[in-house]
Order: structure tokens, then C-alpha cells, then sequence
């Protein structure tokens, strides 16, 4: 089981860095958008949020499969999912990661974190359909 949870990772990971590297870049706008319109954030205020969290949940996820996943990871793998479902896993993993950099940054800053919640993963869902819409025939 664990082994699998690292792979699922790994592979997510591999995803990000190769074909799903658009996903920051689709993201980070809507997130602004979003956050803007639904909880209406002033710009510099979205802005911020916006890029920090992406940044902050890229680097965990980083940081997360070079110390741990790479260690326990097994040589033969072959686990490979579709793109849509590649796609899927790298948003719901930056969603997670980015609810709970906004669970830490609450303590500091007032807001309504269940929204945010919401709004992180719908940002991110509609993200990792857009790099799949725009991904490569192959």
C-alpha cells in the first residue's frame, strides 16, 4: 500500500515536470481570478496568495519525492496513467498541498478557509483540464 501511494506520487511528479509543467502556468490565473471575484481580495492580496501557495505547493511536492518517494520507490514500475488522470492526480495533489498552505496561513491572515478551499480546487480542477485540452496529439 505504501509503496503504491509512493509510486502514484512519483509518477504524478514525473507528470509535472515533464508534459503537466503547464499546469502552474493555467493555475496561477485562475486562482487570482477566483479569488478576486469570490472573495473579493484586493489584487496585490490575490497575487500574492496566488503565487506563493502554487510555489509553496510545488516545492513540498518536490522536496516530498526526492527525500521520500525516490528512497522507497521500487527499480521496475509500471504504473502509467492515462493523461486525463495524470492531469487530474498533479491538480488534486497541488489542491491539497495549497489547502493546506492556506490552513497555515490562516492563523495569520483572516478568511474564510472553506471557501478558499473550494475555490483552490476548482481553480485547479479547471487547470488540469486546460493542459489536457491543450496537450500534444500523441
Amino acid at each position: 500500500m505504501v509503496s503504491g501511494f509512493h509510486e502514484w506520487i512519483l509518477s504524478a511528479w514525473i507528470w509535472d515536470g515533464t508534459l503537466g509543467w503547464k499546469h502552474i502556468i493555467f493555475a496561477a490565473p485562475l486562482l487570482f481570478v477566483l479569488l478576486r471575484i469570490m472573495l473579493g481580495m484586493r489584487r496585490f492580496k490575490a497575487l500574492v496568495f496566488s503565487l506563493t501557495s502554487l510555489l509553496v505547493a510545488k516545492a513540498v511536492f518536490t522536496i516530498y519525492v526526492v527525500v521520500v518517494a525516490m528512497r522507497i520507490f521500487p527499480e521496475s514500475s509500471t504504473y502509467a496513467p492515462s493523461q486525463l488522470n495524470a492531469c487530474l492526480y498533479v491538480a488534486l495533489i497541488y489542491a491539497v498541498l495549497q489547502s493546506c498552505f492556506f490552513g497555515v496561513v490562516r492563523f495569520w491572515r483572516r478568511m474564510n478557509l472553506q471557501a478558499v478551499i473550494i475555490i483552490v480546487f476548482i481553480s485547479n480542477m479547471l487547470s488540469a483540464l486546460l493542459v489536457y485540452k491543450f496537450l500534444p496529439n500523441t
